[in-house]
């Protein structure tokens, strides 16, 4: 149905992987560009699904708002009341507001949330992810956005929607992003590693340098309580740690948030404690993001 309704959808582990419910079940790239067919949808979609998602962005002319903080939201509805009446999803920390537009819009993250666009996908209703189970709460349409509206929303979010050519290459505009607020929400999450690769992921992709990356991060990733059961670590054996991960980011490439469907970051954690290259980590996301599975890697 979501498909014939112009929506991209794939399938999302859900409840067959505890440890990663959120990760799409299939190699999902080509589904950022076209929509699947009926018999694609069939094959993807079987009993064992339990969770589906959206890819947002131009493929399926969407883009959803996602608040994380139950106040961020409330705050939003009281600011622009016009766009706080569309379709919405109550999700395990918040909701989703779904918007169509043609317009091409970046992935963002913003204090509070994020708003997933190019290169990222949602949990969509009606997901099961443990006890939860993701629904509707506002079904009305989808409010349409034209361009003023889309920078109208990003302005209030503080991140711009701006793309422009250099060299042939489409690239997003550099924007100021506060790369320690963003890993300090996310460390108590996803971990203090998972958090670094995935903020250096967000500075690369927002033109932030490298160095300036190393900069900004290595102190604070450092000095970051670990999880009670790390054994632990000299403080420059966690700033090399550090290093290696936010290399590791910049030379793959990766996207920030959702959107990242290589290898598990704690299976990259573990490699580059092992070794200095990040060859064998990369050359496993390449797998990954072509569907193998993780026991026929080296049949």
């Amino acid at each position: 149905m979501l498909a014939r309704a112009g929506f991209s959808p794939i399938p999302v582990h859900g409840d067959n992987s505890p440890t990663e419910p959120k990760r799409p079940a299939i190699s999902w790239r080509q589904f950022q560009s076209r929509i699947a067919t009926d018999a694609e949808v069939e094959r993807d979609f079987n009993e064992n699904v339990t969770a589906l998602g959206v890819i947002c962005g131009r493929v399926s002319k969407l883009i959803v708002v996602d608040f994380d903080d139950l106040l961020r939201y409330q705050r939003f509805c009281r600011h622009l009341p016009q766009y706080s009446e569309t379709y919405t999803v109550q999700t395990r920390r918040g909701f989703h507001l779904y918007f169509r537009t043609s317009v091409k819009v970046p992935t963002h993250q913003f204090d509070g949330g994020d708003i997933k666009a190019e290169r990222s996908y949602i949990i969509a209703p009606p997901s099961r992810i443990g006890n939860f189970v993701y629904r509707c709460v506002k079904n009305v349409r989808e409010r349409d956005l034209d361009k003023a509206d889309v920078d109208h929303l990003l302005n209030y979010f503080h991140v711009k929607s701006s793309v422009h050519v250099v060299t042939g290459k489409r690239t997003r505009e550099r924007r100021d992003v506060n790369l320690k607020r963003v890993y300090g929400r996310l460390a108590p999450r996803i971990g203090r590693n998972n958090a670094l690769y995935r903020v250096a992921s967000i500075a690369r992709e927002h033109g932030v340098s490298e160095m300036d990356a190393k900069r900004e991060l290595l102190n604070l990733h450092a000095e970051a309580a670990g999880h009670v059961r790390h054994k632990v670590e000299r403080l420059e054996e966690r700033l090399q740690e550090g290093v290696r991960t936010i290399e590791s980011a910049y030379s793959n490439g990766g996207s920030g948030g959702e959107a990242q469907s290589g290898i598990p970051n704690s299976v990259r954690e573990q490699l580059l404690k092992a070794q200095r290259s990040t060859i064998v980590p990369r050359l496993l996301d390449a797998f990954a993001l072509e569907g193998w599975e993780t026991e026929a890697y080296f049949r």
